[in-house]
């Protein structure tokens, strides 16, 4: 029978394999050609390829291009005399150089690899690789760190599932293309079946369902820490999103905003430093993390969101930069741990969105006896209609209030019901104090 099979083979490497649906390349007519790893001709035998058809490519030889469908695993990985294998990027056919540009299976049932290939504990994926397609694809059990080479335009969702043992997964830096992630569904991504403990985000990834996966899904349980590189400028929604174990995250220069979610429910990440590119944190960014003890805000950030750092309890000092112009009223609830704010001078208001009809300021939930530098003026929703808007010390625990030069009015009931408020240092050119500024401040 396996006589027969290659018999078969064999006979469509003459007529070849017909037209497949290629990533990138579209329709394409393709042969199949046998080499050995020196790139030199080789036929499959009855034993199926050891010792003599280690590789297995798809080639056309109009457009140049080659890809890699099969390695041969038994026998061949003992003769190497390493654990790593470095995937070709030509082969020669025919007397004519071929450009391999991927690696290809068209079903589950189809391994690239043979055998599981236990042997093997490192896998190199050259420059040059533009995708990997197929369930199920990198069937390597045993290799524990992975590189995503800058050329890779397109790769399988699941095409990493058998990787087991993977703990560290690089995206090479490529700020000119983005990744695509092919197929998915909601909260199944690229990385969300793998047991991976630190991750490099090198590029713009783009796809339709998720990438790390949900909180349900195994990469939440292991991810320990993350770097996103400059060559990452748009990070999707909900990125990092319920990482359970994630406790160390680098963003470098580059990315202009922080998004939707993308920190939300890191229970164990312990410091942010936002770069002084990023002018935006949205909404519920950093929702839950109650872990994080140290927020560093770049000096780029001009607005924050709803609940942007909601419940991050374990803040004990915040400073809000001179850049920043607009700021949700409801950002910084729930942060009962900081005990030392400060505004930095500025000339410009910062604008408090969000009002609402109690009477409790954007710094409600500090902690008890915090003190506050003041460092510029407030403009809050509702001022023209509303007469007792939310300035955003009303009705806080703040203790001690030093006032900057810059400040030069404030506004109704600035620190009413400030019961635990001992001691205000006022800016030189404030010209009035409003109407019930003070009320029911007992200290």
């Amino acid at each position: 029978m396996k006589k027969l099979f290659f018999a078969f083979l064999a006979a469509i490497m003459s007529l070849g394999v017909g037209a497949l649906e290629i990533p990138i390349y579209g329709d394409v007519q393709f042969s199949y050609y046998y080499a050995m790893l020196d790139g030199s001709p080789a036929t499959p035998d009855e034993q199926g390829y050891e010792g003599r058809a280690n590789y297995t490519f798809a080639y056309n030889s109009e457009l140049g291009i080659a890809m890699l469908t099969k390695v041969d695993g038994s026998s061949y990985w003992a003769p190497l005399g390493t654990t790593t294998l470095t995937l070709p990027t030509s082969v020669t056919i025919n007397g004519t150089s071929h450009r391999v540009v991927g690696i290809y299976s068209p079903s589950y049932t189809i391994k690239v690899f043979q055998n599981d290939a236990t042997g093997l504990t490192g896998l190199i994926i050259p420059e040059g690789y533009e995708f990997i397609s197929g369930s199920e694809l990198i069937n390597l059990s045993y290799i524990t760190s992975l590189t995503l080479p800058a050329s890779l335009k397109w790769i399988s969702h699941n095409a990493l599932y058998l990787c087991t043992r993977l703990e560290s997964l690089t995206l090479a830096d490529n700020p000119n293309e983005v990744l695509h992630i092919e197929g998915g569904t909601s909260g199944h991504g690229l990385c969300s079946d793998l047991n991976l403990k630190d991750v490099t985000i090198g590029r713009n990834v783009e796809f339709y369902s998720s990438f790390f996966g949900g909180s349900s899904l195994p990469c939440s349980y292991s991810l320990t820490s993350a770097t996103v590189t400059g060559a990452m400028t748009v990070m999707p929604d909900y990125f990092f999103a319920d990482q359970l174990t994630l406790a160390h995250v680098t963003i470098q220069e580059g990315i202009t905003k922080i998004p939707y979610k993308a920190f939300s429910n890191c229970r164990k990440l312990e410091a942010i430093e936002v770069p002084n590119s990023v002018e935006t944190i949205e909404d519920l960014a950093f929702d839950g993390d109650t872990t994080l003890n140290t927020i560093n805000l770049g000096s780029g950030v001009k607005h924050i969101g709803y609940y942007a750092f909601g419940d991050c309890r374990n803040v004990t000092e915040l400073t809000l930069p001179t850049n920043l112009e607009t700021i949700h009223e409801t950002a910084f609830t729930d942060m009962t741990g900081v005990k030392t704010l400060v505004v930095e001078d500025c000339e410009t208001q910062l604008w408090i969105q969000g009002f609402r009809a109690f009477e409790k300021g954007l710094f409600k939930d500090f902690a008890e006896g915090f003190t506050c530098h003041y460092g510029r003026n407030f403009y809050v929703d509702g001022d023209e209609q509303v007469m007792y808007a939310n300035a955003p010390l009303i009705g806080t625990k703040v203790g001690k209030v030093v006032m900057s030069d810059y400040v030069t009015e404030l506004h109704e009931k600035e620190f009413s019901y400030c019961h635990s408020l001992t001691s205000v240092t006022p800016s030189k050119n404030l010209t009035k104090i409003p109407k019930y500024a003070f009320r029911e401040c007992d200290k």
